[in-house]
């Protein structure tokens, strides 16, 4: 898999992450524990989307263009959680955004990466 590895604020996030939207290209998965087989899908910013996006930093870019399977979900947990699984989905562009915090009076900047599936 090929990555590449940036760092930045929420506020460069959010700028990268409206950028990609704006691209009109793509379908926004959240990456999070679902209680039902059902993703969080965006193709819009909302306050309720960046409130999402800002808790659970990890996304999944689907394309008409190059995703040929849609979301697929992993095995559930033995408390009926499930994940969606890479393997049986996609391929999709797998994005993770840095986060960033305040530690001893310093700013923290995390570390955010793009990659895609080999397969």
């Amino acid at each position: 898999m090929a990555d590449f590895f940036f760092y930045g604020t929420w506020e460069d996030s959010r700028t990268y992450l409206e950028t990609l939207v704006h691209l009109e290209r793509f379908t926004f998965v959240v990456d999070m524990w679902y209680t039902e087989p059902v993703a969080l899908q965006f193709t819009t910013v909302t306050d309720d989307v960046e409130s999402t996006v800002h808790k659970r930093r990890r996304l999944y870019l689907w394309s008409d263009e190059c995703s040929q399977f849609p979301p697929n979900f992993g095995e559930p947990t033995p408390n009926e959680l499930m994940m969606i699984s890479l393997s049986g989905s996609g391929p999709a562009l797998d994005l993770k955004l840095p986060a960033c915090f305040e530690l001893k009076g310093k700013l923290s900047v995390g570390i955010g990466w793009l990659g895609y599936q080999p397969q």
